[in-house]
């Protein structure tokens, strides 16, 4: 009895381990289940916090063409994510596998005026995230 209750513990902590590791699968997986809940949800500020501006050209709100250069340093054709949206954006750029944060934010109109802010990096540049995306 011992034997096999042993054997039959092995057994199943051998499958455990033998199992892929679990991978993000994004929100989109809850859909098919949840479809009520997922389309309140894709409405929600929460939702929509990181965004690919190829897939929303109006993700990126200021006129980047109209930014102080100084301050600006990138184009709208550098940035692959948008971070925020009503009161702040930050953007990143993909470089690789990596995504790395441009050095300057911006504020929005209700937040501050609408204007960039610089934002100093440890190493002069750009920061390095790595992607969980």
């Amino acid at each position: 009895m011992r034997t096999s209750v042993l054997v039959s513990a092995i057994a199943a902590l051998a499958a455990l381990t033998s199992q892929a590791a679990p991978t993000y699968v994004g929100s989109a997986a809850c859909k098919s289940c949840h479809p009520a809940i997922y389309a309140r949800w894709q409405k929600t500020p929460m939702a929509n916090v990181v965004r690919d501006p190829r897939e929303h050209p109006d993700a990126i709100i200021p006129d980047l063409s109209k930014a102080d250069p100084n301050i600006v340093k990138f184009h709208k054709d550098d940035i692959a994510l948008v971070y925020g949206s009503l009161w702040k954006q930050r953007y990143f750029t993909k470089i690789g596998n990596d995504y790395y944060v441009e050095p300057a934010q911006w504020m929005s109109k209700i937040a501050s005026g609408g204007h960039f802010l610089s934002r100093t990096m440890p190493t002069g540049g750009r920061s390095s995230i790595r992607p969980t995306i």
